[in-house]
């Protein structure tokens, strides 16, 4: 296939872009405008409200006066941000899902290189992107680049080789496969779900970092949180025994 026909193909693809968001009024906004501002245009964007109480409702009416492409849930009582990425899923109208979390932003082109990933290789169903961590307290980025081998089946049980939620993109369809983000997870929600589609589909990496991923102690962001932490660790190591069991005794299946 051409450049030019792969290029074609890319442009008859549609992304539903799913953003959970809890009382961030003052964040959501640059979160959505960093999809509004993608060089790839073919998207809408599914806002979840989980919960908030601040004037979250008043920004997001803003900017659905700005662009017809957002589409934006609340409910009242919050349900965790697995809960409202599912929603988000279950209300999306295209076959390519990409999640993006209401504090980071993506840069302008990582949309499009993703579809490249996959227009690649059909093999692919979901595609991981490098990314920069921005650590706000202490003023200082550094990136991480996902060391995801096309077939992660193995890898992905030793470690997240994929990254974090809000740089991935995936064929909508797997979902059916695998089943959506586990309720009962406090953390390790993105690693959960990426252990169960690493079994079923390849994997794809954009090696350019493509979002800013923003880190700040000051934030009360859910990575900080160790018990709930050392709580998914042993819940993960129990719903997937089978599987580490295999991997420990080298039986596991190429």
């Amino acid at each position: 296939m051409s450049n030019v026909e792969k290029s074609k193909e890319t442009d008859n693809k549609f992304i539903s872009v799913v953003i959970p968001t809890h009382n961030r009024a003052n964040l959501i906004e640059r979160a959505v405008n960093s999809v509004l501002e993608q060089t790839y245009p073919n998207f809408e964007i599914n806002v979840i409200s989980d919960g908030s109480s601040d004037n979250t409702g008043i920004v997001m009416e803003h900017l659905m006066k700005k662009d017809s492409r957002i589409n934006y849930f609340s409910y009242s009582t919050a349900k965790g941000a697995n809960y409202a990425r599912n929603l988000g899923v279950d209300q999306s109208r295209y076959d390519f899902i990409a999640f993006l979390d209401d504090d980071d932003e993506w840069l302008p082109n990582k949309l499009e290189k993703q579809l490249q990933v996959f227009s690649d290789n059909e093999e692919i169903g979901i595609v991981c992107t490098a990314y920069i961590n921005q650590h706000i307290d202490i003023n200082r980025s550094t990136i991480f680049t996902p060391s995801a081998p096309l077939n992660s089946s193995k890898e992905i049980l030793m470690r997240n080789c994929i990254g974090s939620t809000t740089t991935v993109m995936l064929k909508k369809e797997l979902f059916s496969i695998v089943g959506k983000f586990d309720p009962k997870l406090k953390a390790m929600q993105d690693y959960d779900l990426w252990i169960r589609l690493c079994q079923v589909t390849k994997v794809g990496i954009v090696q350019v970092p493509s979002v800013n991923y923003y880190i700040s102690h000051k934030n009360n962001q859910i990575s900080h949180n160790t018990n709930r932490y050392i709580e998914s660790v042993f819940y993960i190591e129990n719903k997937y025994n089978d599987l580490f069991s295999k991997l420990n005794n080298s039986t596991f299946a190429d």
